[in-house]
């Protein structure tokens, strides 16, 4: 068999590897990861790649099982060798080291304050593109199935932002034993991006026979059947017959360690087993040596290459992932149990963490060791949501089936259940809650259970499993349970909510009131919202007082137990005028989301927090918070969620004028709301796209969608039947069709009637200024606009207010008092884009060159509309920096970069980044 050609039966896999080296020549980044089973060919195709890499810089490194607790493993093992080649004035050029410390050792020892993973990613992506400016790189990481997660994240990171550099990053993974995040890191890699995916299946009859010199055809067809067109399986039985087991591929350092002595043999097999880099003092004590041997074998080991010292350290690491993984698996799997057990023992005597001493429990106990039920069980509860699953699984891998152990496996599912559900791990969570329901009879504790399933649910957009699974418990709950009863209501309250049913949330949430904790809270923040949606707003302003009141008197660990709570109560402030409020209270919970690893909850409080900075009119808090939201929720897969953040970001992004992005956001929250049957999601996002269509001047699509994606507004809350009239109404005057305009305006005075918010009433009078100012009613239209204007700042509605300024100026200055109507556009103009509602401060720039009024520039020492980031990128466009230097000494990606200086430009009122300097 030929191994040093091309590989047998790769030619269309080999020709993407082509393209990817040619864009490389060519000066553009590209990154690519096969996946295929064990011996599929992977990593010969990797070496294929390597080889044919030419004049480019190549670093390589493979990912191993027992480094998923070493963040950034696999990209240490890479580059790290090369970094510490450098010398510390090498290596200074290269990025910030407190980031970069972090993945690469040669950067210093780790220090006390962690910077945060995003910084580190950045650091790592711009240290790959400062290597690849100085010649073209390919990184090359194998066996990313076992990566660490902050590998991972890296990983996924780099690959969703490739630098613009000439760098190729080439990976290879099981898919079967891939871990989830990083199937769902690359599928959701940018549209357009430079990635490809290439799956590697089985060698046809005919492609493995080309592995063989002379071939004999039933010879060639029995040994494909037995390796099921594996080309690694293939190629070992074809060189020791089809009726042993193949060889693996880590045969090659097999014949390493079989030239050692048997004690050294014994020191490979406990140092592959211990923390990387390991403690020779530990790896002893597993090995069952004397200290003194121990060490008399390390050094055989080291002249043999198979291990090498770190630095100064006293520890030493294995030459590569793969020769530790390989050595490990030399040992025999009864001396591996038996030296984990070994391990746990020492850990335990050295008093190591729990976690530390988990890890080897997971891999050594027996069915049946309650003593290791306990201990990974206590590791479930120190661990955050994602962890705590994993130990709590594995604790009920062991514990016994019978009568006697009944109530401790209802525990241990109990708390797998809430874990993996508030890591977003759904399937599981489910799983487990499926069985614990079967085993319990109702009382407070499953009850607790149901309603956090019924959440999980409903936040991944299943909302009617979560109600036919309320149905059904309630059926059975006795009424006594009055409590139990009550948390059941006020989850089906929160379907119904979903549902767009307001009658039904009031009814579940009325009954769900003598619930106590934070399903109290919840239940009453509902029931003010069902009253705020049926028009009964004083009512809905008491009870939510009640509801703030009692979410301000809680302690954070009471809250903990059911963060959600925070998401109805945020909401329901933000529909009553209190936006400043439902930002405070979603601000908590998203701080302790965060702290306790709530994946599931977090992206929702985002998008809560997104909501009611937008009913501030603060597009740029708003976008950056609903943006937060939707990459959470697209990399963990919840789609609804994904769409909830759409719909809040369409609104901020028609303010900015990103017409088109509008339009894409709320079509693809559209099509998520009718595949989940949402109705309260697919209102929302017809509301957006309308409004959005109408920005993007299609006034002839505005009334058939928002007619058709609202239900004729029923699926839209009651007191905001306004801005949909708003939107009718300018659609209306669009098309000459002042009638019709009128009409809806009457519709809208109707639908506000004893609607006593400002917000509200703001929407009715700005449209009524626009019928008036169209039909030349220019002192009534002044008036409706200052109305509305007053309203407008009430209720704390910036944008708002800055549109109804700018009718109020065009009618006074149709009237004849051009001088106050001047001021009135130029005072909307500043509003507007501090603001950063750039479509409205457009208009008033229209308006005040009609009237011949030019636009001064901000005069020096402005830019105190520009956020913190935006006033410390100008400072840099200031100094001369590109775009590329300020993203690598901030740390940040460069498209980010030009997000930012596009907004600063716009904001100082300077066409260009040299009069950036002036205008600061």
């Amino acid at each position: 068999m030929d191994e040093d050609g091309p590989p047998a039966g790769r030619a269309a896999e080999l020709a993407v590897l082509g393209r990817m080296l040619a864009a490389l020549a060519a000066g553009r980044p590209g990154a690519v990861v096969l996946t295929g089973e064990p011996g599929i060919g992977k990593t010969r195709l990797l070496a294929e790649l390597t080889g044919r890499a030419g004049a480019a810089r190549v670093f390589g490194g493979a990912a191993t099982e027992f480094e998923r607790a070493e963040p950034y493993a696999v990209f240490a093992h890479a580059l790290d060798p090369f970094l510490r080649s450098l010398g510390e004035s090498g290596r200074a050029v290269l990025g910030p080291a407190g980031e970069l410390r972090v993945v690469f050792p040669a950067f210093g020892p780790p220090v006390d304050r962690v910077p945060a993973a995003s910084h580190v990613r950045w650091a790592v992506s711009a240290l790959l593109a400062r290597l690849a400016a100085q010649r073209p790189l390919v990184l090359v990481l194998d066996d990313l199935q076992w990566a660490d997660a902050a590998s991972i994240e890296l990983f996924g990171h780099l690959v969703r932002w490739l630098p613009d550099a000439p760098l190729l990053l080439a990976g290879a993974m099981r898919p079967a034993r891939g871990p989830e995040r990083l199937r769902l890191l690359l599928d959701t890699a940018r549209p357009g991006s430079e990635f490809e995916e290439v799956p590697l299946g089985p060698l046809s009859l005919d492609e493995v026979a080309g592995l063989m010199p002379d071939p004999a055809a039933a010879e060639v067809a029995a040994l494909h059947h037995e390796s099921g067109g594996n080309p690694f399986y293939f190629a070992a039985l074809a060189k020791e017959g089809a009726s042993s087991l193949p060889q693996t591929v880590f045969s090659a350092v097999s014949t390493e360690l079989r030239a050692l002595a048997p004690g050294t043999r014994i020191a490979a097999w406990a140092a592959s087993l211990s923390e990387m880099p390991f403690e020779p003092g530990l790896a002893a004590e597993i090995a069952e040596l004397p200290l003194g041997e121990f060490l008399t074998a390390l050094d055989e080991l080291a002249a043999a290459d198979l291990v090498r010292p770190v630095g100064g350290t006293g520890r030493f690491r294995f030459r590569h992932p793969i020769v530790r993984r390989a050595v490990h698996q030399t040992a025999g799997p009864g001396w591996r149990r038996a030296a984990h057990a070994r391990a746990a023992e020492i850990l335990a005597r050295r008093g190591a963490g729990v976690a530390a001493i988990a890890e080897h429990v997971e891999r050594s106990a027996v069915a049946g060791d309650l003593v290791a039920v306990e201990l990974l069980a206590d590791a479930g509860k120190a661990a955050l949501p994602a962890e705590a699953a994993r130990w709590f699984g594995a604790a009920l891998d062991l514990l016994p089936n019978g009568e006697v152990h009944r109530s401790r496996r209802q525990e241990l599912l109990t708390r797998l259940a809430l874990c993996a559900g508030a890591a977003g791990l759904i399937d599981e969570s489910r799983r487990a809650a499926d069985e614990l329901l079967t085993l319990t009879r109702p009382s407070p504790a499953r009850t607790e259970l149901v309603a956090f399933r019924s959440f999980v649910e409903c936040a991944s957009g299943r909302h009617d499993r979560a109600r036919a699974l309320l149905d059904r418990e309630l059926r059975v709950v006795p009424r006594e349970l009055v409590v139990c009863r009550a948390a059941l209501h006020a989850e089906l309250a929160s379907t119904a909510l979903i549902r767009a049913d307001h009658a039904e949330v009031e009814r579940h949430a009325d009954l769900a009131l003598a619930a106590d904790g934070p399903a109290h809270v919840l239940a009453t923040a509902l029931l003010a919202h069902g009253q705020y949606a049926l028009g009964r707003i004083e009512e809905a302003i008491a009870t939510v007082d009640r509801a703030a009141a009692r979410f301000d008197a809680m302690t954070d660990e009471l809250l903990l137990t059911r963060l959600d709570a925070c998401l109805p109560l945020a909401r329901a402030e933000q529909d009553l005028d209190r936006p400043d409020d439902a930002i405070r209270h979603a601000t908590r919970g998203l701080d302790l989301a965060r702290s306790s690893g709530q994946a599931l909850v977090a992206p929702l409080l985002w998008t809560a927090r997104a909501a009611a900075h937008a009913s501030r009119g603060r597009p740029v808090e708003t976008l950056e918070d609903a943006t937060e939201a939707y990459e959470l929720c697209r990399g963990g897969g919840n789609r609804y969620g994904a769409a909830l953040a759409l719909c809040v970001s369409t609104r901020a992004q028609v303010w900015r004028g990103e017409v088109s992005a509008a339009v894409a956001s709320a079509e693809e929250a559209l099509a998520i709301g009718r595949d989940t049957g949402a109705a309260a999601l697919l209102g929302d996002a017809g509301v957006g796209y309308a409004e959005a269509l109408q920005a993007a001047g299609r006034f002839a699509d505005v009334e058939p969608v928002l007619l058709e994606t609202t239900g004729n507004f029923e699926l839209v809350d009651r007191p905001w039947w306004p801005r949909l009239h708003l939107v009718l109404i300018t659609a209306a005057l669009a098309a000459g069709d002042r009638p019709g305009a009128g009409h809806l305006l009457g519709q809208a005075r109707e639908a506000v009637d004893g609607i006593p918010l400002a917000s509200r009433q703001s929407v009715v009078r700005y449209a009524e200024a626009l019928v008036l100012l169209d039909s030349a009613e220019f002192d009534a239209a002044a008036d409706a606009a200052f109305t509305a204007l007053g309203l407008a700042g009430t209720a704390g509605c910036q944008v708002r207010a800055g549109q109804a300024r700018i009718v109020a100026g065009r009618a006074l200055a149709a009237n004849g008092d051009r001088d106050r109507g001047l001021a009135e556009l130029l005072r909307a103009e500043r509003d507007l884009a501090a603001l950063g509602a750039y479509r409205y401060r457009d208009h008033a720039v229209r308006e005040l060159r009609r009237f011949g009024r030019r636009v001064p520039r901000p005069a020096h020492g402005s830019g105190a509309g520009l956020s913190n980031r935006e006033h410390e990128i100008a400072q840099l466009v200031a100094a001369g920096r590109t775009n590329r230097e300020i993203a690598e000494q901030l740390v940040i990606s460069e498209k980010t970069v030009e997000t930012h200086v596009s907004r600063v430009l716009r904001k100082l009122r300077v066409r260009s980044r040299a009069g950036v300097g002036r205008a600061l």
